[in-house]
């Protein structure tokens, strides 16, 4: 509405012209001038100069509304004086339309309406661009749009002629605003009420009033860049802020919370943080941040750019910011690029590269997958410094973890060396090899040995090793193989030079071998350090890899001096092995006096430990330690191992040694007692409870109360009784048969199977929670293939006991017999050698006794695979050495192998100490 100045100055103006037309109209008359024509004509003009002048008066009152209006008020004083130019025009409705940032709608922005209109909230919210195709074709086109009647619309705007009808809207007039030459919308006015005619000189006033529009809108457009711009710097002030003095270990986390903040802040999808190798020129994702509800197709973080986005990855390299509003924004040439962003539902993408020292560090990427984004230019340049301070944080990180594990390292240097100091020579190997672990570890590499070339071409091999995977290496070419293997490494290594390399690139055209040899193992990172004696090469330390690695100088010069530790180490080992053996006792010359070979009794050490265990083998010691610890107690004890190994003995032996000691032990054999009658032999029946039982039986477990029973084969026990055993377990409580009174006993329980019972739980055979109640405390009785050493001991043993129970006197036994009893495989382990000595026993004449064996088990007999025989042997020695590999008496030392080489072929061989 307009003020009173303004209604008082346009009464004034109506009042001047109609004075003006009074004399006008006198002087006529007195002239005798034409008559009322003329007089009409003149009044037209007059309403039409008095139009014009308020219309500049209002023209002049919008101008100057807008010259000093702040920026927040400019929505409100647009609105206002689309009102008043309503009125001026008599419209009943007015509003100004802007093209959408993704251009996919027209949307009006103000709306002004005359009382009793009422509001369009789907033109005020947005309509498409294809719903009214003639209104946005001559918008986007800049021109104007003067429809005086709805008839004068074309045939292609019938949406507009429908909405128009539909709205009551009987004319309307539609003027573009422009802004840098680029139409971005038009405001308008619509007649409801009753039609109006747009004359030209009313457009052509419309067309002065869209200037101040279009700077109304440049000034708020430029205030809202501004204030963009403001909260930009202050969260890249606020990020920098935050991570000056970050803890390392909140780094990586803070980045991915500011990530997210500037992917909202820029109206992104989901954003991506990616570094770049600088030697290499690897991208690698480290960060990605999606907003809540985006979901990916693809995990953009495994994608390789160079081989699916080539043009992309061209302007990356370049360093030059890829800005991508919409899909037709890619240039021609970028085939690929267009395709997968279609294919995963890109909208708009934005890769801003950062730098470190000048040199492309990485890039920052943005990304919509919902709707397409007018990134904003002027922030695309300050989206580097987000990167900078992002990879400056890292580099801070990675510097001060380097610093700290450089620390560690030079720690564990220091300790070793000082450990192999005065380290006995049983345990240098256990050092070295745990010392290649650690090196191996801390370089994040998969493999690390040492190869020493012996007097032997057949010794010469892998002696200490770590590989993080349990695929072992193997290599046992000599100096000169390597030579011809690998030309261009031994001329290396002879030259007494380090090869080190970070990945096959990296090597030189003349290392062709050494090259396809690394490919076929798939090796990509090698560190291989000479060790000279003698001014020989006589061991490379060999630092490995799959992956490829930069290798640091600081670190090599660290594992040089660890190598000469290790290698000093061995030097001094080999010295003192030779001194040793110039002391060795000659006691082993007294064997090659014997001209028969005949093994003395005397010269036979028979200790044992126990009076029923005969035999001082460390696996023997071993089992009587399992017995003496656990027979003061009253836990269950399971003892398992082949027929014949003598597990009733050790039973014997548990049940000696506990406090039951005193009362019997009762013995059940599960096996040899029928079905039908194993329930009442176990746990007693009544009189009359079945059909023969004619008297009270006391079972096996009330005659074992406050003692010991042993139950043998308890792997054939019917599934049916197992339960009532599993309750005597658990609460010492059974009833007899044929009785419901419950029988409360104290009974220690040792059962033995030579079945493996947790097979029998799988096939449904044996109960689950028996065999965990029964598996408390599992003793395994080695077969005596794998105690050999005690095989003299029980002999003995035998011999006097039948030569008491027969009369006769056993003084000799051969060594090549008592060689051929070592070597048997005695599948039915002590038990058959009692029978064989036995039979022995009566048969030989004399005071020396004789023995026949069948070969087909001897250790030496054909039908095995070599494989087999070396199983069974390497099984052999490790049972007489107690399962122990190293040190003085230990498996390697009586093999002559090295400890390391006789693990790798334990592993290859799959022999592994029983449980």
């Amino acid at each position: 509405m307009y003020n009173d100045y303004e209604i008082s100055e346009m009464k004034q103006g109506i009042d001047m012209s109609e004075a003006i037309l009074t004399d006008k109209q006198a002087n006529k008359e007195r002239r005798g001038t034409p008559g009322e024509l003329r007089r009409l004509a003149d009044r037209d003009l007059v309403v039409t100069l008095n139009r014009k002048l308020q219309f500049q008066k209002l023209f002049s009152q919008i101008s100057t509304a807008f010259a000093s209006v702040a920026a927040e008020q400019m929505d409100g004083k647009i609105t206002h004086s689309l009102g008043l130019l309503a009125e001026f025009l008599q419209a009943d409705r007015a509003y100004l339309i802007q093209i959408s940032e993704d251009s996919a709608t027209l949307r009006t922005a103000h709306n002004w309406y005359a009382a009793g209109i009422e509001r369009d909230p789907m033109v005020e919210a947005g309509i498409p661009l294809d719903r009214f195709r003639f209104v946005t074709e001559q918008t986007l086109s800049g021109s104007d749009i003067v429809v005086d009647s709805l008839d004068d619309l074309p045939e292609d705007a019938a949406n507009e002629y429908e909405y128009c009808h539909s709205r009551d809207i009987r004319s309307f007039v539609m003027i573009p605003i422009f802004l840098d030459g680029k139409p971005i919308g038009n405001f308008g006015f619509d007649a409801i009420r009753q039609a109006n005619r747009w004359s030209p000189e009313q457009v052509e006033e419309l067309h002065l009033v869209s200037k101040i529009l279009a700077t109304a809108l440049d000034r708020k457009r430029q205030v809202v860049i501004v204030d963009e711009r403001l909260r930009f710097e202050q969260l890249i002030n606020r990020l920098s802020a935050t991570f000056v003095n970050l803890p390392h270990n909140e780094v990586h986390h803070a980045i991915q919370d500011a990530l997210a903040e500037v992917a909202r802040f820029m109206g992104a999808d989901f954003a991506t943080f990616i570094q770049r190798e600088p030697v290499t020129g690897t991208l690698y994702h480290t960060h990605q941040w999606v907003a809540p509800g985006i979901e990916l197709d693809i995990d953009f973080t495994d994608v390789d750019i160079r081989g699916v986005a080539p043009w992309l990855a061209g302007q990356l390299s370049q360093g030059i910011p890829v800005v991508i509003s919409r899909g037709n924004d890619f240039p021609p040439e970028a085939v690929a690029e267009r395709e997968l962003s279609n294919t995963y539902g890109i909208k708009s993408m934005l890769w801003a590269p950062f730098y470190v020292s000048g040199e492309i560090a990485g890039y920052l990427v943005l990304n919509t997958m919902e709707k397409d984004i007018e990134w904003p230019k002027a922030l695309i340049e300050e989206l580097k410094l987000i990167g900078e301070i992002f990879v400056n944080a890292l580099m801070r990180k990675r510097s001060s973890e380097n610093l700290n594990e450089r620390l560690c390292f030079e720690s564990m240097l220091s300790s070793l060396s000082a450990s192999f100091i005065n380290a006995p020579n049983a345990e240098v190997d256990d050092k070295i090899c745990a010392a290649l672990q650690q090196i191996g570890e801390y370089a994040g590499v998969d493999e690390a040995f040492l190869f020493q070339f012996r007097a032997s071409p057949t010794e010469t091999g892998i002696t200490h090793s770590w590989f993080r995977s349990e695929q072992v290496r193997e290599l046992s070419f000599d100096a000169d193989q390597l030579l011809e293997l690998f030309p261009w490494a031994a001329g290396k290594l002879e030259q007494q030079k380090t090869i080190v390399f970070g990945g096959l690139d990296e090597l030189p055209v003349e290392a062709d071998a050494e090259r396809a040899y690394l490919q076929g193992v798939g090796l990509k990172t090698s560190l291989l350090i000479p060790l000279f004696q003698d001014n020989r090469l006589r061991a490379i330390l060999f630092v490995q890899g799959y992956n490829e690695k930069q290798w640091q100088a600081h670190f090599i010069d660290q594992i040089h001096l660890a190598a000469q530790v290790f290698f000093g180490a061995l030097q001094r080992k080999a010295t003192d092995q030779k001194f040793q053996s110039a002391l060795i006792d000659i006691s082993e010359l007294k064997d090659q006096l014997e001209a028969e070979n005949i093994l003395l009794q005397k010269e036979i050490d028979t200790h044992t430990v126990h009076e029923e265990i005969v035999g001082s083998s460390p696996v023997m010691k071993q089992l009587v330690a399992l017995a003496e610890q656990v027979a003061p107690l009253d836990s269950t004890v399971l003892t398992l191992g082949e027929t014949g190994t003598g597990k009733e003995v050790l039973a014997n032996l548990v049940h000696k040694l506990s406090q039951r000691s005193d009362r019997a032990m009762v013995r059940v054999n599960c096996a040899a007692l029928p079905a039908a009658l194993i329930e009442a032999e176990l746990f007693g029946r009544e009189k009359g409870a079945y059909t023969g039982a004619a008297s009270k039986q006391i079972g096996r477990f009330e005659l074992a109360n406050g003692s010991t029973i042993f139950l043998d084969e308890i792997g054939e026990l019917p599934l049916e009784l197992q339960a009532k055993l599993l309750r005597v377990l658990q609460d010492g409580a059974f009833e007899r048969l044929g009785s419901a009174q419950t029988v409360h006993v104290d009974v220690r329980v040792i059962a033995a199977t030579n079945q493996d019972l947790r097979s029998l739980v799988e096939k449904g055979r044996f109960r689950e929670d028996l065999y965990y109640r029964l598996n408390v405390f599992p003793i395994t009785v080695p077969p005596l293939r794998e105690r050999r050493m005690d095989i003299p001991a029980l002999v003995w043993s035998f011999v006097r006991e039948y030569g008491d129970n027969m009369g006769k006197s056993i003084d000799l036994i051969r060594k090549s017999t008592m060689k051929h009893l070592q070597a048997y495989a005695w599948p039915g382990n002590v038990r058959e050698l009692r029978n064989v000595i036995e039979r022995a026993m009566i048969l030989s004449q004399g005071g020396t006794l004789v023995i026949q064996l069948d070969d087909r088990d001897s250790l030496g007999s054909t039908g095995q695979t070599l494989a087999e025989v070396e199983t069974g042997h390497i099984r052999t020695v490790l049972g007489q050495a107690g399962w122990r590999i190293r040190g003085e008496g230990g498996a390697a030392q009586i093999l002559d192998m090295n400890p390391c080489t006789l693990e790798s072929r334990m592993k290859k061989l799959g022999i592994r100490r029983p449980k």
